[in-house]
């Protein structure tokens, strides 16, 4: 089964549906398995926070992140995009755990490529991969 770890502007542009909400259903259902790791559920938990969500809606996401995702303890930290130090967590995570792909539409991560043999990649990207 694919591995993949979701930037949190995926997570975040799901809320708008398009490409980003396809492949949350996606992963919902089963296609496939989603990487997290505690700095990163905070980071998703700390952005959405900052648009009208019900409480209900926070605590689904919430649980989403903490029930439904496969939490990762990063055992190394890599300091690979030095424009934006935070997008670092990402790759940590997709390391530590084998992951196949991250998922993101930041400019820093995306202009990566590929790392380690993970393959990073726009949502529209990644969604026909699972459309195969």
């Amino acid at each position: 089964m694919l591995k993949v770890v979701f930037d949190t502007n995926v997570i975040v542009s799901s809320l708008w549906g398009g490409n980003p909400k396809k492949i949350l259903d996606f992963w919902r259902e089963g296609s496939f398995d989603a990487l997290t790791s505690n700095d990163i559920i905070s980071e998703y938990l700390l952005v959405l926070s900052r648009f009208d969500l019900s409480f209900a809606d926070m605590n689904e996401w919430a649980w989403n992140f903490q029930k439904k995702m496969v939490l990762i303890a990063p055992h190394r930290k890599t300091f690979f995009v030095k424009e934006d130090a935070d997008d670092n967590k990402f790759i940590d995570c997709a390391l530590s755990g084998n992951a196949d792909y991250i998922v993101s539409g930041d400019k820093h991560l995306l202009d990566l490529r590929k790392f380690s043999g993970i393959k990073i990649v726009k949502p529209a990207e990644f969604l026909k991969k699972v459309n195969q």
